[in-house]
């Protein structure tokens, strides 16, 4: 069990390309030629956006931060993984916002392996635009699927404990945690509770990012 003692407000959807290209220097083809990729992942305006290591989703975070007219103390940055968790389950127990289940005609996801005595279906192999899916109880998309998120926090081999306060992680490490899958992982990847780490500089097709605002 975690406590968070503060709220917090948390973006529907992921950071899409056009909401990038608007407060970026950077273009979205800048970032495709800095990862050597491809764009088969997705490309448009409402696509997530992809090919972002953590320091540029934290300098997303600065920026806006910097552009809003916010309260005095307030920020933009990106949810620490108990803020994340716990928005993703909106109030839900069950390994997924929708259930025990989840398919790829809930979530973008790959359909193999199934899940929970779920049936195997076919993905759409690539992104998506956000919000193409049902949003979960608390309205936020995407939670499950589509591309793994950037959390805050380094990663804690040992981060649950029973009674931890507003847990940030370690103050270094190697790795940062990322959440939620993406359109290349299975259902059993995408469970509210599943943990995955990536060293922060790494850029790939399948991780973007959604950002928070909190305030004292």
């Amino acid at each position: 069990r975690v406590i968070l003692s503060e709220g917090f407000w948390m973006s529907r959807t992921e950071v899409t390309q056009k909401q990038w290209e608007r407060w970026m220097s950077s273009s979205f083809e800048d970032q495709v030629r800095l990862a050597g990729g491809r764009k088969e992942a997705g490309v448009g305006e409402e696509f997530p956006m992809y090919f972002i290591n953590w320091q540029e989703a934290n300098q997303f975070c600065s920026a806006l931060t910097e552009a809003l007219p916010l309260p005095s103390g307030w920020s933009v940055r990106l949810p620490s993984e108990a803020q994340w968790e716990y928005a993703c389950r909106a109030g839900a127990s069950t390994p997924f916002a929708f259930g025990p289940t989840l398919t790829p005609e809930v979530a973008n996801i790959k359909g193999t392996p199934p899940y929970g005595g779920a049936a195997t279906q076919p993905g759409l192999r690539r992104t998506c635009e956000v919000a193409n899916f049902s949003a979960n109880a608390w309205g936020l998309f995407d939670m499950h699927g589509n591309v793994w998120e950037w959390t805050r926090d380094w990663f804690n081999p040992n981060f649950y404990r029973d009674g931890q306060r507003d847990p940030l992680g370690p103050e270094a490490g190697r790795d940062k945690i990322i959440r939620g899958a993406g359109w290349m992982d299975s259902a059993a990847t995408a469970r509210a509770a599943r943990r995955y780490s990536m060293g922060p500089q790494q850029r790939t097709p399948n991780v973007g990012f959604r950002v928070i605002v909190s305030g004292p």
